[in-house]
């Protein structure tokens, strides 16, 4: 049977959906700028001769999207005034994607980010500063990161940080900290029960336990389970370790 000029047209066009539908699922990626002017121009198209809508400065966190081009698509995290975010273009030799750089390198971005955070977070409550355009921008977009950062790498120093954070938030709606806590817990049961049990006053304890048993249940809920809590045997074990955690004795070695 002959190919005809319509069924030639109809591969073309399920080609031509799927390519796009492919591009269109293509996963951001996290990233900071290497530039030794400590900061890029992000461009409408792709060329240094096309527009300058906004700017990315060092250590400033920034999504950008995978190509095969010298130029990748961008979008930056800061807001502007008019409350939008600037897109466009950035030369692809000045991005770092955060995936691709050492665990040194990863490290001191987040204990960067993280220490600021608590900085800013203890400056808005004395002085006129805005904190949680940061918060946004920065601490809850590494915090996507971190849980796999620490399952690979088992840096309980900078969970300690993140810890310490949490606990000066106390009261925060923000639920992001509690996901990456019960994960890191999930992944190094020991090690997190440890961190928690180290610190003094109960009260951070208690903060830090109540935090990963909500990140748990959030974590292990099915659509079964209704309004209770998770009942699967994985879950379950998790929970108890962890209750067993809040009634033993602790070192008390974190001030």
């Amino acid at each position: 049977m002959p190919f005809s000029i319509q069924k030639l047209f109809a591969v073309l066009l399920f080609s031509f959906c799927v390519c796009n539908s492919v591009s269109a699922q293509q996963k951001s990626m996290l990233a900071i700028i290497n530039d030794a002017d400590g900061y890029t121009n992000i461009r409408k198209g792709k060329s240094t001769h096309t527009e300058i809508v906004g700017t990315i400065d060092t250590g400033e966190l920034f999504y950008c999207y995978p190509s095969t081009d010298s130029w990748l698509r961008v979008e930056s995290l800061k807001q502007r005034a008019d409350d939008t975010y600037p897109y466009g273009y950035i030369s692809k030799n000045k991005i770092q994607v955060i995936d691709s750089l050492s665990n040194a390198q990863q490290k001191n971005i987040i204990n960067n980010i993280f220490t600021l955070e608590a900085a800013l977070y203890r400056k808005s409550n004395t002085q006129n500063i805005k904190w949680t355009g940061y918060h946004d921008s920065h601490f809850d977009v590494i915090l996507k990161f971190y849980d796999k950062y620490f399952c690979k790498t088992v840096d309980s120093a900078s969970l300690k940080v993140l810890f310490r954070v949490m606990c000066l938030e106390n009261g925060s709606a923000d639920e992001a900290p509690m996901w990456v806590a019960a994960r890191c817990y999930v992944c190094q049961p020991a090690i997190v029960l440890d961190l928690v049990k180290d610190f003094k006053l109960k009260k951070d304890k208690e903060l830090l336990y109540n935090a990963i048993e909500w990140g748990l249940q959030n974590i292990f809920y099915k659509k079964g389970d209704g309004d209770n809590e998770p009942t699967s045997k994985e879950y379950l074990q998790y929970k108890k370790s962890l209750d067993e955690a809040r009634k033993s004795p602790s070192t008390n070695k974190l001030k």
